[in-house]
């Protein structure tokens, strides 16, 4: 068993001044982990490791500006500081010499990490784009890789850079017809194991990072309260770190879904939806790296219908 406590006061203010917005704030974050006794299974040694308490504190500081420069185009850029645990459970479990502590683990260390973002978004009368670049970073992050001897997970605690962008658009075609996309696009380096002052040239896999990813779908409002919706999400295949360790390869795949709108007012909300429309069988991107007892299949064609009543 174990207990965290957090106590996380904070200030957020923000001010206008015409089109731009000024926003900034402070965050003071502190928290206490607290373990038990316990041992290890027998796959880890039965070891006994004596329980402790850690403590957590942290001034975390943020700001941000949006600029609406038409009524039709803003434009916006931030900084903020994260705070986070790490998967505290893979290396509690991962002990299998006696004579260890909880207090003794430098693996339970806090994630501090900076994020910057930048981004536009423009709204005309018939269409909608927007887009965002983002970067975060931590002097001591946190990432999962897959232990060659045993086949399960070590955490690993070294620098780790992850940036990405994404980009979506709308456009209506008329009354009855509106058509959707988006695209989003993540990459995280880290240092190779072993050796947590390197270059940051080991590229993050499935576990940490997912892969591409494109969505897109069709709307038709055939009637004033009812509407179907056509959607489909394409993960894109992915081979990382040829050659060398942490190597990795993983397929893409596509799903569809089909969703059902009927809007009865007063009476409610009326929905019918189907996922993985084809029954498409497929691997999870998370699935198709060798790791222990790792065979997770997608759920095949699924249907639901919900009832929703606002009051």
């Amino acid at each position: 068993p174990m207990k965290y406590t957090s106590i996380a006061p904070y200030a957020q203010l923000s001010y206008d001044i015409g089109p731009v917005t000024l926003t900034g704030g402070l965050r003071h974050e502190d928290g206490e982990l607290e373990v038990n006794d316990y041992t290890t299974t027998f796959f880890r040694n039965r070891a006994f490791v004596e329980g402790g308490k850690l403590d957590y504190s942290d001034d975390l500081y943020n700001v941000g500006v949006i600029w609406r420069i038409t009524p039709e185009w803003s434009v916006f850029a931030s900084y903020s500081e994260g705070f986070t645990l790490p998967n505290i459970g893979i290396p509690l479990r991962n002990i299998n010499q006696p004579g260890q502590s909880v207090e003794g683990i430098l693996d339970l260390q806090a994630i501090i990490f900076d994020n910057k973002e930048a981004g536009f978004n423009w709204r005309g009368q018939q269409a909608s784009l927007s887009a965002s670049y983002y970067k975060s970073t931590s002097d001591l992050g946190s990432s999962l890789s897959v232990d060659p001897a045993t086949q399960d997970f070590v955490l690993n605690r070294a620098p780790v850079e992850i940036e990405g962008y994404e980009a979506s658009a709308e456009y209506r075609l008329n009354a009855s017809w509106k058509v959707n996309a988006l695209y989003s696009h993540t990459e995280g380096k880290t240092t190779q194991a072993g050796a947590p002052n390197g270059p940051l040239s080991l590229e993050m896999g499935v576990v940490n990072i997912s892969p591409d990813k494109f969505s897109g779908s069709v709307q038709w409002d055939f009637l004033d309260r009812a509407s179907v919706v056509l959607g489909a999400t394409a993960y894109v295949g992915r081979d990382l770190n040829e050659g060398r360790a942490g190597e990795e390869h993983t397929h893409g795949y596509t799903l569809y879904d089909l969703t059902a709108n009927y809007d009865m007012e007063k009476y409610g909300f009326l929905t019918l939806g189907v996922e993985n429309l084809t029954d498409k069988f497929y691997f999870l991107s998370f699935s198709q790296i060798d790791f222990f007892r790792n065979y997770f299949a997608g759920r095949g064609r699924t249907v639901s219908l919900t009832y929703r009543i606002d009051f």
